[in-house]
């Protein structure tokens, strides 16, 4: 789709049904560069093909991914009761605080207790 390949690291999602928001879901969920943001925004407003239009070049770089670091709970046990865990993911730190109440349903007072001493760590 749109000359996107597994290179470029970008997890498709399902058809989202508006577009009002889609500009920045690309941002912040896809983590994409502003630039191809903003070219995969007007190619789908402009209803392009895409299978025949090539936005993404395969050999350039796309996504901010460089600012995603391990979810805080990955080396922490599955028998701790805490949902999820070991976890997987890399998350940003702007979403670090979403992360864990939607995958580890935590609680404010847990997820700011995990992000002090996150900071304190580093």
């Amino acid at each position: 789709m749109y000359g996107l390949s597994p290179s470029h690291n970008v997890r498709l999602c399902t058809s989202l049904n508006r577009t009002r928001n889609l500009f920045d879901h690309f941002r912040n969920y896809h983590h994409l560069s502003i630039y191809y943001a903003n070219e995969l925004f007007n190619a789908i407003t402009n209803n392009l093909d895409p299978i025949q239009t090539k936005i993404f070049p395969s050999n350039v770089k796309i996504n901010d991914l460089d600012d995603k670091q391990p979810c805080p709970l990955h080396n922490t046990s599955s028998e701790s009761g805490i949902r999820c865990t070991p976890c997987t993911n890399t998350v940003t730190e702007k979403f670090l605080p979403i992360h864990l109440k939607t995958v580890h349903r935590l609680r404010l007072p847990q997820i700011k207790e995990i992000i002090k001493t996150k900071k304190y760590e580093e």
